[in-house]
């Protein structure tokens, strides 16, 4: 409980820096792709699309990365950590990511989040770029969309968070699944894992995922 009760201080008392890092400009938050990563996105922005126009459904490799924004928002029913994030993604290109965490402590007694429902701090938002927040389900606790229609939601079913570093940087590892999707992603089934990593003052961290959709 003492992990915990430091957590909770120390975002608390950041409260004020948060607000100065939100107005950080989007531009900075534009993710440098590595070779690597650049290939996959290329690859795969064009995969199958020949059996998307005859309606099959096809299972591709799927990449995401985004530069992110969290800010930490208290609530009577706990911590919440909902974020927005710039970057690129498979299947759509330029993209933006929406994303809301909870603070839990873990069955061992170590403070760690979970996923929340991405709607509670961002239907606004979402309902502004075009999608029907009233058919994503409450497990859905990140979404990316193109904002053209297209988006992608995502349940987090497993997160692992490390303890802030001497630079006050966080890392995580998480395991997602695809529960559906808009656009030509209705209907998407799928995984990945996720891997990143935010500044436990600033917020501003950085996140990846790897895995498969089909749609």
């Amino acid at each position: 409980m003492k992990k915990l009760s430091f957590i909770q201080k120390s975002l608390f008392g950041i409260s004020l820096v948060f607000l100065c890092a939100s107005c950080v400009d989007t531009v900075e938050l534009q993710p440098d792709l590595s070779t690597e990563e650049l290939t996959l996105l290329t690859e795969n922005s064009t995969t199958g699309e020949e059996n998307l126009r005859k309606g099959k459904a096809t299972d591709r490799a799927y990449f995401e990365r985004f530069r992110n924004q969290i800010v930490p928002s208290q609530f009577a029913e706990g911590l919440f950590f909902p974020g927005t994030g710039v970057g690129n993604s498979t299947h759509m290109g330029k993209a933006l990511t929406f994303l809301n965490q909870k603070l839990v402590v873990s069955p061992e007694g170590f403070p760690t989040t979970i996923g929340a429902p991405v709607t509670d701090f961002h239907a606004a938002a979402l309902d502004e770029l075009g999608l029907n927040t009233s058919i994503i389900p409450a497990k859905g606790s990140s979404i990316t969309t193109d904002g053209k229609g297209n988006s992608v939601w995502f349940e987090n079913v497993l997160n692992i968070v490390q303890e802030p570093d001497e630079n006050n940087i966080q890392t995580f590892e998480a395991q997602v699944v695809i529960v559906g999707g808009t656009g030509k992603f209705e209907g998407a089934t799928g995984s990945g894992t996720v891997i990143g990593f935010f500044n436990s003052i600033t917020g501003v961290g950085s996140s990846t995922i790897k895995g498969r959709i089909t749609y």
